[in-house]
């Protein structure tokens, strides 16, 4: 009798998972046409810590592929930062603020990420 409920427990647990992952799957269609901007700004002391959350969503499949490191300010130091963490991570871009929507546009156009 007790082997019964605790069965039922946990195959009601594995499909409650299973429409979980399937109904996330239906609401974040993240494909194409979307892309992260980080706006970076003085030295930076931010950077590091918001591009490694978006990092960390971004493995989980949570948000876009794409991560552009906006310049909107940078001091040499936040700059060198920025470069640094940008060459480190694949798929993320460093861009200077003026040339921002240029290469938003530039995402948008190019071939559908994996």
């Amino acid at each position: 009798m007790v082997g019964e409920i605790v069965l039922c427990f946990l195959a009601a647990l594995g499909g409650a998972g299973l429409l979980w992952l399937l109904g996330g799957r239906l609401l974040l269609p993240w494909r194409r046409g979307v892309c992260w901007v980080i706006a970076a700004r003085g030295k930076g002391e931010t950077l590091e810590h918001t591009l490694r959350g978006v990092l960390w969503l971004r493995r989980g499949e949570l948000c876009p592929r794409a991560v552009l490191i906006a310049d909107c300010g940078l001091d040499p130091e936040g700059a060198a930062l920025a470069a640094a963490l940008a060459e480190e991570h694949q798929g993320v871009c460093l861009v200077p603020g003026h040339r921002l929507g240029a290469e938003v546009e530039r995402l948008l156009s190019g071939p559908e990420e994996p």
